[in-house]
């Protein structure tokens, strides 16, 4: 068991060749012997060769230039604003502009230090710690309910990720990137979603929408992701779904294979 941590953390490296020689005799050794380590070498291969029939979008030359100037401009913003101590009505007007959207992560930010400063010190104020808390806790989940609610791909992928720096997302956060994992139109951004509920996916409301949604998706890398996920939670549930994967002719040959692995796993 020992062995396979050390495994694990050597395996994506050795599917993609990227180990020393010395390595990569190490890992092939202990594949010989191991069977799981075996099969998640599998799992991903699979994976690689899917995401490597992804055609790779070359951005704007600009892009980059436009974004260091807008960030510039943006933290500026911040330090002005002084978004809180500004009233009520103009917070939330201001935050759910565009540009407030992006600056409110800098300000999330800087009230989190503030935060860390205060619980070190000892200050005394504990009610207002635990209020400020109470109000970063908010804004991050209007930041992420407003995000998914971007036209913009990029905006509903950031909102992804920034339940994934959550430790204990509010149920209706869940139940909004849920929703995004069934629905959303981008498979780019289902795939955010599926990501950042993966880190909860010991909770019954996650687990169970993982499992329903392995009917809905389409796309061979979600498909993929979603298999691994519930083998690794050992949900008997999901049979059925890969048994349904198996049977549609439009499913991806990569995904009914690690679907015929999950099922012997699962059973």
């Amino acid at each position: 068991m020992e062995n396979c941590k050390k495994i694990e953390l050597l395996l994506i490296d050795f599917v993609d060749k990227t180990l020393n020689p010395e390595e990569t005799l190490f890992v092939k050794t202990h594949l010989e012997s191991c069977k799981s380590c075996s099969e998640e070498v599998d799992r991903l291969v699979i994976l690689f060769e899917e995401m490597n029939k992804i055609p790779k979008e070359i951005p704007d030359q600009l892009l980059r230039q436009n974004f260091e100037t807008m960030l510039k401009n943006e933290k500026q913003k911040v330090v002005s604003a002084g978004l809180a101590m500004a009233k009520p009505e103009l917070r939330i007007r201001w935050f759910y502009s565009t540009f407030g959207q992006i600056a409110a992560g800098f300000a999330l930010l800087i009230t989190g230090m503030v935060l860390g400063l205060l619980i070190s010190s000892n200050h005394p104020g504990l009610s207002q710690t635990e209020d400020l808390k109470k109000e970063i806790t908010e804004m991050k989940d209007m930041l992420i309910l407003t995000k998914l609610d971007q036209p913009s791909a990029s905006q509903r992928i950031m909102a992804a990720n920034y339940l994934e720096e959550m430790t204990a997302p509010d149920k209706k956060i869940l139940e909004a990137l849920i929703n995004t994992m069934n629905t959303d139109n981008n498979s780019n951004v289902r795939m955010a979603a599926v990501n950042a509920l993966s880190k909860f996916k010991e909770q019954q409301l996650v687990k169970d929408a993982l499992v329903e949604t392995l009917s809905l998706q389409t796309d061979p890398i979600i498909q993929i992701s979603l298999i691994n996920i519930l083998v690794e939670i050992q949900d008997k549930r999901a049979v059925d779904k890969m048994k349904e994967l198996l049977e549609k002719n439009s499913t991806n040959e990569s995904v009914k294979k690690l679907a015929e692995k999950g099922i012997l796993t699962l059973v």
